[in-house]
């Protein structure tokens, strides 16, 4: 299997592109695996150094495109830029922009292959995960999901874009998958849940998407691969080896913060109804497992560890997702609305 970064002629081990356009779809690429990368600095310095890569590889995109020209080097670029922004808090509302111009790009270059022209093994290897990720961030309008890629693969991507020394980076193809994996989950789910609300708010109780929702959600959570990896990360962060202090821990953190999550908008997507699925037993379980894990794992500003994840605003929401599922009954100091504002 051909790497995705072979052949871009890296000037030395540490990725510095050339401050030229010559060859802009491939220097896109070069800064998208620089801020990709950047993740293993210290916590304090990794939102700055992910931006300013970010910021380089989106103008090499723009030129690319300004001149109407590009090349698969400038697909993957696009589509690691959003998952970077996605994945790192730094331009998380960027991300859909940055997936939806990957997909188009790829489809283009699809649409113009030929038996002359033929697209090139990356293509046909990796095309399915960037799909994947343009289809998680469409459901948000609507759209149904569609699983077009196993863990397996995923971890075959990111795999493929470790081409440092294996000392000297954190990050995993496993590690990576994992966060893909929960991330695309968390957006499918989320949305759905949110648009069965609205619809329940005016009376209407038509649940057409909720099938496909969770076929897809349980396709994904019963994946043997990511089973394992799930237990692998896990067990790997424990004891002594469980360090806040960095971004791959907090990172680690968060990735089970989230499928908490996952569990909890999945237990009120089986019910009949979002009032019975935040009420069920099973809703409360989760729910009060994902506070007690977000609070627990709190790093409070100015202190002694930078907080890069778990106090970020990501961490709010889940909080608020797992106080739905609370009444006053269990919780007591939970405020109830409507009580008297007087």
């Amino acid at each position: 299997m051909g790497s995705l970064v072979q052949g871009i002629g890296v000037p030395d081990e540490f990725w510095m592109p050339n401050e030229t356009y010559a060859g802009s779809d491939k220097r896109a690429l070069q800064w998208a695996v620089l801020a990709w990368a950047a993740r293993q600095y210290p916590p304090q310095v990794v939102s700055k150094s992910v931006l300013t890569y970010l910021a380089e590889a989106a103008r090499c995109i723009r030129f690319c495109l300004s001149d109407g020209f590009f090349y698969e080097s400038g697909v993957f670029a696009s589509n690691l830029m959003g998952w970077v922004s996605y994945s790192t808090c730094s331009e998380e509302f960027g991300s859909r922009a940055h997936f939806k111009g990957s997909v188009a790009m790829l489809s283009c270059l699809l649409d113009l292959a030929s038996p002359t022209n033929a697209v090139s093994s990356n293509i046909m290897v990796f095309g399915p995960f960037i799909f994947d990720c343009a289809n998680a961030w469409a459901v948000r309008n609507g759209g149904v999901p569609h699983r077009s890629t196993s863990f397996e693969q995923r971890v075959a991507y990111f795999d493929e874009l470790s081409t440092g020394p294996k000392a000297d980076t954190w990050y995993s193809g496993i590690l990576e998958a994992a966060n893909s994996t929960i991330g695309n989950l968390l957006e499918i789910s989320l949305s759905c849940v949110c648009q069965l609300a609205r619809r329940e708010t005016e009376l209407d109780i038509a649940r057409d998407p909720v099938n496909d929702v969770l076929q897809y959600v349980r396709a994904e959570l019963g994946d043997s691969d990511f089973h394992a990896a799930l237990l692998r990360i896990h067990s790997s962060f424990q004891g002594e080896n469980k360090d806040h202090g960095t971004v791959e821990g907090q990172l680690i953190t968060r990735l089970f913060h989230r499928l908490r999550a996952v569990l909890v908008l999945h237990s009120i997507l089986d019910s009949d109804s979002i009032l019975e699925g935040i009420a069920s037993e099973r809703s409360i379980m989760f729910g009060i497992g994902l506070i007690d894990a977000c609070r627990t794992h709190a790093i409070r500003r100015d202190g002694p560890i930078e907080d890069y994840y778990l106090i970020s605003w990501h961490n709010y929401s889940l909080l608020l997702l797992g106080g739905m599922t609370l009444s006053q009954q269990n919780s007591p100091d939970r405020k109830s609305l409507f009580a008297n504002k007087g």
